[in-house]
């Protein structure tokens, strides 16, 4: 039986061998494929693709005109560090015209040394086994890793830092007893340490370790040539600067540790390679006893992840993990060759590395190819764009990771941000005159980039900067996820000073303490009221349906339901219904203009549409349809506004510009609800395709309010730090009815959603004050159009938390008093956490409240709910709970009525609304 099994083993051996050997060429083909593919589009690329190309250009071409890039003193322009020393910015100085951009010619030459590296490593590899298929993995191992992918396509120091250090250990494995070996051996590791400092350590160690082993007095002289004409060129260029060169590669480079930056790193680096990482550490304790590359290989991989933990360093990247890279691949070599006597482990080694491979590969396109490549080749218009403004500024001009964009155009560097900004935070440089060129607006420009919502760009900008920039210059334009900035210009509106508390003994609003319910129970949502001016007995309300609790289109019908009333709300009646299957009608809004003519602004599959009415029991019984209003909307929520005295319509949205190139806060206009205006835009063009993006926030709640004759205003919410909050609320003037605007001025900050009402050309604005967990509403006022503003506190003693998607609703009327409706959580607890994309599983409760002297004191709010209102029960599109982005209220001189959704029965909802009389 045993010699049966012996024999099947050794007749199926060979093809295992065989099978294994095909899967890793497989991989072996991939990874050729994929290196090469990235290193030719990096180097086509004709624009910077990481922070720190650029002042490795801007190093070469000052360095090419004699002059110092290591001052010892930054404290004049240009504030500038050059961290490495300057073997790399040597090389590029004759490459510096040869094409349009620097940037071509210096991913060259670190693809060329990449590809160095990888033929030192295969030969170091053969030296040792005399196996050529060893050698080759070796070669594909180092290749397939995407920091070797990555890095090898950037004009930055490190590729040819590696190269000088492989090849160095070659030379010292290839001739180490012959005296020109250490020699040559040494000059290298020196070229290498004067590429790149950290590269001191892992190859000069494991060649020293290595000739020890094989002969000592080698090992003594390596040690002494590298050490003391390491020192001798240190001591002289460091003479030669004032000391410049100590400052600028030591001083300037101690930056902060973070532990957790360590641990996300060390992280990343066990999931792409922990199968190397195993075979690493086997090969490091059981390897010494029988493989002589076990000294070299073992200690180069000790000194290479020590180097490799200073990754924890603030600005640090995957560089980092350069040499390592290569001691893993060296291994991995190692281990084919080891293995190759022992068929079954050699097999199992074959698969290992080759499943090792396809990880790293698939690491190589997520990261490398797909979303750090792919995304610069999409951003390639908007960087053209981008390009052209920069060069029509004619003073300095800030950039943190297109800063390139200057070199390229031949313009030197005013400030490496990063660099100064880690200086500044530990006291080692007085940024004060930076901060004062900026307060005196004597930079033209400044360009700061967002990869996502993570906070990076504070890491390169310290927080007095960005209160400066924001103090002094506007965000007018964003572009390949970078907000370009521009200095304010003179401006009369204000921002809104911290609110008040008010007078504790306002008069609570009169209630009966009933709501009226508007239609039956059913799957309702986003709701809207109006008066009638002209018979304030007269009330229309929208509210959306959909035939599902859970609405997946198209297998759900979505409605648009419009309500009336005629006896000043008591009563409602179900009036219309549009919508039906495969046209969905939603997003409804009501409004009344001055001669009672009703305007329905509403979604229909997706174009803006709005439908006008007379009040007649005629004309409702026979409402048609809806005449397209717009769909150069992108995804903010149009508002519909009618002037008090004109009647003209005055619609709100995010309007595309440029082939959908930006969105702007903008304004559409008719007079007949047919035929509407050329948009108005204010002056803040936000990318769309940043916007469909982490890297940029779109403006959102854009509302317009009338100020008395021609004066008009837009107020907005957008801040150019993507997707976080508290947000910036912006407001723009128009003086000739809205045609044009002014200068946009930020006048608040909010920590949800805003909403807005004016009146008698009285403004108020309700947004959120406070922080993450504890927050209240606030009613801002101004009457003189943003001039000057008060802020009173309007949520008295009900606790609000977190909620950035249910605003408030708002309501002026013709004598100034001012209506609030909101939702506040209902002693949430551990399970009330609000998930983007979620059902919401909280429980709320809606309040109102008023204030009847314009703003400066608010009632105690009142609870209108009778049962509490489960957000479990919202009705769902797409599994989201959506029981709409805002709540409403409207209002006349007599009566309030705030309008809600609540939660009647389980799974469905009602909305309701309350008549409060002054």
């Amino acid at each position: 039986m045993r010699s049966t099994l012996s024999t099947a083993h050794e007749e199926l051996r060979p093809y295992f061998s065989e099978g294994a050997k095909i899967v890793l060429s497989f991989f072996l083909v991939a990874a050729v494929i994929i290196f090469s593919l990235h290193a030719f589009l990096s180097v086509a690329y004709r624009y910077s693709l990481d922070y720190g190309e650029a002042p490795l250009i801007d190093q070469a071409i000052r360095l090419s005109a004699q002059e110092n890039i290591y001052r010892p003193d930054i404290s004049t322009p240009p504030y500038t560090i050059a961290n490495y020393p300057p073997l790399y910015v040597i090389s590029l100085i004759p490459f510096l015209n040869w094409f349009d951009s620097p940037f071509h010619m210096a991913r060259v030459i670190s693809v060329m040394a990449t590809l160095l590296s990888g033929a030192f490593i295969s030969l170091i590899i053969f030296n040792f086994s005399k196996n050529r298929f060893a050698a080759l993995i070796a070669a594909m191992l180092f290749f397939a890793s995407p920091y070797v992918v990555q890095w090898s396509g950037l004009a930055r120091i490190d590729s040819l830092a590696l190269a000088l250090a492989t090849g160095a250990l070659f030379v010292l494995v290839r001739w180490p007893k012959e005296r020109w070996g250490w020699i040559a051996g040494g000059l290298l590791l020196v070229a290498a340490a004067y590429t790149r400092q950290s590269y001191a350590l892992a190859a000069p160690l494991a060649g020293f370790v290595w000739l020890w082993i094989q002969e000592k007095r080698h090992a003594i002289a390596l040690a002494l040539l590298v050490g003391g004409l390491g020192i001798a060129l240190f001591l002289l260029i460091n003479i030669l600067t004032d000391g410049g060169f100590y400052y600028n590669i030591i001083t300037a480079n101690v930056n902060a540790f973070s532990w957790e930056r360590l641990k996300d790193n060390l992280a990343q680096l066990w999931r792409d390679n922990y199968i190397i990482l195993a075979l690493s550490a086997l090969f490091l304790f059981i390897g010494w006893r029988s493989q002589k590359s076990w000294p070299i290989l073992a200690f180069f991989l000790v000194g290479a992840f020590l180097s490799a933990l200073t990754i924890g360093k603030i600005g640090s990247n995957l560089n980092y993990f350069l040499e390592l890279a290569a001691a893993l691949a060296l291994i991995g070599g190692a281990l084919v060759a080891w293995s190759e006597t022992y068929p079954w482990r050699n097999t199992a080694v074959l698969l290992l590395i080759a499943i090792e491979i396809g990880l790293l590969l698939r690491s190589s396109m997520q990261l490398n190819v797909d979303w750090i490549l792919g995304q610069r080749y999409l951003d390639f218009n908007a960087m053209q764009m981008l390009e052209q403004e920069v060069k029509a500024m004619d003073g300095p001009v800030l950039a943190d990771e297109y800063m390139g964009l200057l070199t390229m155009n031949d313009r030197p560097l005013y400030l490496q941000p990063f660099e100064v900004s880690q200086l500044a935070n530990t006291g080692m440089w007085d940024q004060q005159p930076l901060l004062d060129e900026i307060k005196n607006q004597n930079i033209d420009g400044i360009l700061i980039h967002h990869f996502d919502t993570s906070p990076l760009f504070k890491e390169r900008w310290t927080a007095e900067m960005l209160i400066a920039i924001d103090e002094y210059y506007r965000p007018v334009k964003t572009l390949a996820g970078t907000v370009m900035y521009i200095p304010k210009g003179e401006s009369e509106i204000s921002k809104v000073p911290a609110p008040t508390t008010g007078p504790a003994d306002t008069a609570p609003p009169l209630w009966e303490g009933a709501p009226i319910s508007i239609g039956p129970a059913a799957f309702v949502s986003e709701v809207s009221l109006t008066i009638d001016p002209s018979n304030p007995n007269q009330l229309a309300a929208t509210t959306t349906r959909t035939s599902k609790q859970d609405c997946e289109q198209p297998n759900c019908i979505v409605q648009l339901l419009l309500y009336t009333s005629q006896d000043g709300g008591e009563t409602w009646q179900d009036r219309a219904t549009f919508g039906q299957q495969q046209v969905a009608v939603d997003h409804g809004q009501v409004v009344f203009d001055p001669n009672g003519v009703l305007n329905t602004l509403a979604f229909r599959n997706g174009v803006v549409v709005l439908s006008q009415t007379t009040f007649a029991e005629a004309d409702l019984e026979t409402l048609a349809g809806f005449e397209d209003a717009t769909s150069a909307l992108v995804s903010a929520q149009p508002w519909l506004r009618v002037h008090p005295e004109t009647g003209e319509l005055f619609m709100t949205l995010d309007a595309q510009e440029g082939n959908l190139l930006y969105v702007t806060p903008s304004l559409k206009r008719s007079n007949d609800g047919v035929r509407w205006s050329i948009t108005s835009r204010a002056d803040q063009h936000i990318s769309a395709s940043d916007i469909f993006s982490p890297r940029a926030t779109g403006p959102d709640d854009i509302q317009v309010l009338f100020g008395n004759g021609d004066n008009v205003s837009l107020v907005w919410v957008w801040d150019p730090e993507p997707w976080t909050w508290p947000r910036t609320v912006w407001m723009a003037n128009s003086s000739d009815g809205g045609s044009t605007f002014g200068e946009p001025a930020p006048i608040l900050k909010t920590w949800g959603p805003i909403n807005t009402s004016s009146a008698n050309g009285n403004f108020a604005v309700a947004y959120r004050v406070g922080d993450e967990t504890n927050q209240q509403l606030a009613v801002a006022t101004t009457s003189d159009n943003g001039q000057t503003w008060s802020s009173t506190i309007a949520s008295g003693n009900v606790p609000l938390y977190f909620d950035p998607d249910k605003g408030p609703g708002i309501g002026m009327s013709a004598d100034n008093t001012i209506d609030l409706v909101f939702y506040a959580k209902d002693n949430p607890d551990a399970n009330c956490v609000l998930t983007t994309g979620a059902v919401d599983p909280c429980t709320y409760n809606v309040y109102f409240t008023s204030s009847s002297d314009g703003g400066l004191s608010f009632a105690e709010p009142i609870q209108l709910n009778q049962q509490p209102i489960r957000g479990k029960d919202f009705a769902r599109f797409y599994g989201v709970s959506q029981p709409g982005s805002h709540l409403a209220v409207a209002s006349d001189n007599e009566f309030a009525y705030p309008i809600w959704v609540g939660t009647p029965e389980t799974g469905q909802t009602q909305i309701y609304t309350a008549k409060i009389q002054r």
